[in-house]
């Protein structure tokens, strides 16, 4: 289908890819923003992805550069979000086109439907011809990284801030009134290290070092496993909370004693171990 725009007789042409992805719509959409899933699909179709911001993930108000090949001319694209899901536009013209990237998700019984959609505008006919196979062979890789990454389990990173013989604690809004350990996802392409490192920036407004793990990796849901590495902070940052409403240090005799969240109290035996042994 082609649609003739209104701006200086520009054809803006839709070339649309599918897959349905046996995966949650949430495990879909965190993967569509990794970088790694951009990158490695530059990279399968020898050519080249690079972002401006530091990361693994994707940000609104990035700037990506593609190209084709190493050393082809490239495509400089401004990163957005709609509705939960990255968009991509042109910021300057290559030759005499532009491009942008858009998508759609939507859940059913057999998984996750996502659709890529890249309109190419252009005052030459004969242009979009030669974009179309390029940009099927690219959504087409695309979704199949994407279908990859969305797969993986999901890995949750809990850190154990130990000072004084005591843990810091934070309690959730939701569910309200339960107590963990600060943490969150891992984004796919991260280590544990920088994902623990990064959620407690988030979290705690906190700059840390990651040390040695503790206890057994804890299965917190079918696909989801969670575990926990003991942390220090290496400056005096006061702590922020941003997720949390509460706070509070803890020592071994009074771990029994808080609400914890039913993943957290598995590991509960070896942060009374953890307590009782140096940094």
């Amino acid at each position: 289908m082609v649609r003739l725009g209104t701006v200086r007789n520009r054809l803006h042409v839709p070339i649309r890819c599918a897959a349905l992805i046996d995966a949650p719509e949430a495990a879909v959409r965190r993967a569509l923003f990794s970088r790694q899933v951009w990158i490695r699909t530059a990279v399968a179709l020898g050519g080249t992805a690079e972002f401006a911001a530091a990361g693994s993930r994707i940000v609104a108000g990035d700037l990506a550069r593609f190209t084709a090949r190493p050393g082809g001319r490239p495509w400089l694209l401004r990163v957005g979000e709609v509705n939960g899901r990255p968009t991509l536009d042109s910021v300057t013209s290559t030759g005499r086109s532009t491009v942008s990237v858009r998508f759609d998700t939507s859940s059913s019984g057999a998984g996750c439907l996502v659709t890529v959609e890249f309109t190419v505008s252009s005052r030459v006919a004969f242009l979009n011809a030669c974009y179309r196979p390029i940009l099927i062979r690219y959504g087409e890789m695309l979704l199949g990284m994407t279908t990859l990454v969305a797969r993986e389990p999901v890995r949750v990173v809990a850190g154990a801030w130990i000072a004084e013989g005591k843990v810091l604690v934070t309690r959730r809004r939701d569910p309200t009134g339960r107590w963990e350990l600060p943490g969150g996802k891992a984004e796919p392409g991260e280590s544990d290290e920088e994902a623990l490192m990064r959620e407690l920036q988030e979290e705690l407004a906190i700059r840390s070092k990651v040390f040695r793990r503790i206890g057994p990796v804890v299965a917190v849901a079918p696909g989801v496993e969670m575990v926990c590495y003991r942390v220090a902070a290496t400056h005096d940052d006061p702590i922020q909370l941003t997720d949390h409403d509460a706070y509070r240090w803890v020592e071994a005799a009074g771990l029994s004693t808080v609400d914890f969240l039913d993943s957290d109290r598995e590991l509960l035996d070896s942060l009374r171990i953890a307590l009782q042994m140096p940094a």
